[in-house]
């Protein structure tokens, strides 16, 4: 499947498609219609599959 920029894939519009040289990757942003949430997918021929979830938690104040 070619993925398109500006193109909506499951409630996610892809923004930005970045050939990555060194790492023989593509690597593509997306961002989801409804929530913002941010999602990057690296694209290569690598066997291994993996993944990661991470959530921004600032602190409520300067003591940490």
């Amino acid at each position: 499947m070619k993925l398109e920029k500006g193109k909506l894939y499951e409630g996610f519009i892809l923004t930005r498609k970045q050939k990555l040289e060194g790492l023989d990757s593509v690597a593509f942003l997306f961002e989801h219609k409804k929530t913002g949430a941010e999602l990057l997918y690296v694209k290569n021929k690598d066997p291994e599959m993996y993944y990661i979830v991470s959530f921004r938690t600032p602190p409520y104040d300067d003591t940490g």
